[in-house]
């Protein structure tokens, strides 16, 4: 038997044994590949139960044949997750690759507390171990995601940043952890945001605990 025609009766006996069971209503239990476990990879906030709680109907079904579109609808449910992959690991273990939406700061509604995402999304408030790194939004959170990624653009480092302010009259202060506050304008914030990173080369600069830019073409220090 030269090798084409093992591969020919491999493959076909392959198919045979990696069908799903005759004399069923439904997809049932394979003979062979049956899904075993459910591991869950690249997940920080996520707890990878509530992934493997919400996939436990592919255990027992044939690997070959799991319906990605019913993990797909179970899996956009789970607030953080942004998208995902599924590995299929011969011979029983399916692994869900994790990319997480990232949480920009925590935004106090009265009593309500939700995460804002990069995209504005609200995602309501459970205790992270890193929630002491995300900065607290107090006030209209209107734009604020847009507002974040532009000073994410200028450079400032949002790891320094305590909390965010905003003002009813449409202006944010900006508070680092170590409690200097930088006072925006309503207009062209960005300049002012420029100059104080500017500042920040300066010998003089940690002398001031307030940079003051709310009076056009003005900077109080105090």
């Amino acid at each position: 038997m030269n090798r084409f025609s093992k591969i020919i009766i491999f493959s076909i006996l392959f198919l045979i044994f990696t069908t799903y069971l005759p004399n069923t209503n439904t997809r049932s239990k394979s003979i062979f590949f049956p899904v075993k476990e459910i591991l869950v990879e690249n997940n920080n906030i996520i707890e990878p139960k509530q992934i493997t709680n919400s996939l436990q109907f592919l255990i027992g079904k044939n690997l070959l044949f799991i319906d990605k579109e019913k993990i797909k609808t179970k899996i956009d449910k789970i607030d953080f997750v942004s998208s995902f992959y599924v590995k299929k690991i011969y011979p029983d273990t399916v692994k869900i690759i994790i990319n997480e939406k990232i949480p920009i700061g925590i935004f106090l509604d009265g009593m309500n507390k939700f995460f804002i995402t990069k995209n504005g999304k609200l995602i309501k408030y459970f205790d992270l171990n890193s929630n002491d790194e995300i900065p607290l939004v107090y006030g209209k959170k209107n734009n604020f995601h847009i507002f974040y990624k532009k000073i994410e653009s200028i450079g400032l480092n949002i790891e320094e940043i305590k909390s965010f302010f905003f003002f009813e009259i449409g202006r944010w202060d900006i508070v680092f952890k170590n409690n200097k506050v930088i006072k925006l304008p309503v207009k062209n914030y960005e300049e002012s945001l420029k100059n104080f990173m500017s500042l920040k080369e300066e010998k003089s600069f940690e002398k001031y605990k307030i940079f003051d830019y709310r009076i056009r073409d003005q900077l109080i220090l105090k």
